[in-house]
């Protein structure tokens, strides 16, 4: 059976890499939306502006702007809802930082494709880390190998959702950002519905700021993330714990995710001393 797929890319600032990027994405789709989560449209870079302007002159483009940042929650209940009412039967969730060839996009399409309808809700990819050496690019090792694996969890970017599913929770609790997809994740996994991972097809993401390419940050998965991602991550946490008390599985899942989080801010980070204090605060507010 031959589905209809969309791409959302969840925009912030965009470079003018990020536009080419989209640019070449239609090749693999016929329904792309751009959700701008920009805090003023008109205070970008001119040429940013233009890209924009002649990215909407696609026909198989749809662009709008959020009124600001909205961060990714409210960005994915307007990508979801665009898409059930546009017939689309899967929606391919990007961050703007994410690359996804062609090739590793058909792949996952035609494992979609050969699976049934219902029983898997989220498929995702392959991936690896953007870091920076000598002011160029380079890749850090795949996550897994090529095979399809059933995961418990999985980033939003890269990651292709059933969107008949999905309608079943919408709206999406205001996270603003941080831990939206484990969520998203955990929702799923709750209700009996899969996430299956398929190894051949694979994206190169950069998460947080540029981190340099060492055997020691490769070791450590050095990640170099904002003071307001911590608290958020804090905050938003703790009420997932609470959300899924009742699955020791989930819990532990995101206790363990809370470990890596702080060990990256003790052992890692930049500035550590301020992201501690809006971690600590995080852990204080509740949503």
């Amino acid at each position: 059976m031959k589905y209809c797929y969309g791409l959302v890319v969840i925009l912030f600032n965009p470079d003018i890499a990020v536009l080419k990027r989209i640019k070449k994405y239609e090749k693999s789709f016929r329904y792309i939306l751009l959700t701008d989560n920009t805090d003023d449209y008109n205070r970008m870079d001119p040429k940013i502006n233009k890209g924009i302007e002649t990215l909407k002159k696609s026909p198989y483009i749809y662009y709008h702007h959020m009124g600001g940042n909205r961060g990714m929650s409210e960005a994915l209940n307007y990508a979801y809802t665009w898409a059930w009412e546009n017939g689309i039967d899967y929606l391919l969730t990007m961050d703007q930082d994410t690359d996804y060839e062609k090739i590793c996009i058909d792949k996952m399409i035609e494992q979609i494709e050969r699976d049934k309808k219902g029983k898997v809700a989220i498929y995702s990819s392959n991936w690896r880390k953007i870091y920076i050496l000598d002011g160029c690019e380079v890749y850090g090792p795949w996550r897994y190998k090529e095979d399809v694996l059933h995961i418990s969890n999985t980033m939003t970017s890269g990651s292709f959702y059933d969107v008949r599913i999905m309608q079943k929770y919408l709206p999406l609790p205001n996270l603003f950002i941080g831990m939206v997809d484990t969520d998203i994740s955990c929702s799923v996994k709750r209700d009996g519905f899969k996430i299956l991972m398929v190894g051949s097809s694979k994206i190169s993401q950069r998460i947080g700021s540029p981190v340099k390419y060492t055997k020691w940050n490769l070791i450590l998965h050095k990640i170099i993330l904002s003071r307001q991602r911590y608290y958020y991550m804090a905050r938003n946490s703790r009420y997932l714990i609470k959300k899924y008390s009742e699955d020791k599985n989930l819990v532990k899942m995101i206790k363990v995710a809370r470990i890596r989080i702080i060990g990256n801010l003790l052992f890692c980070e930049e500035n550590r001393v301020q992201k501690l204090k809006y971690w600590i605060k995080g852990n204080m507010d509740t949503i």
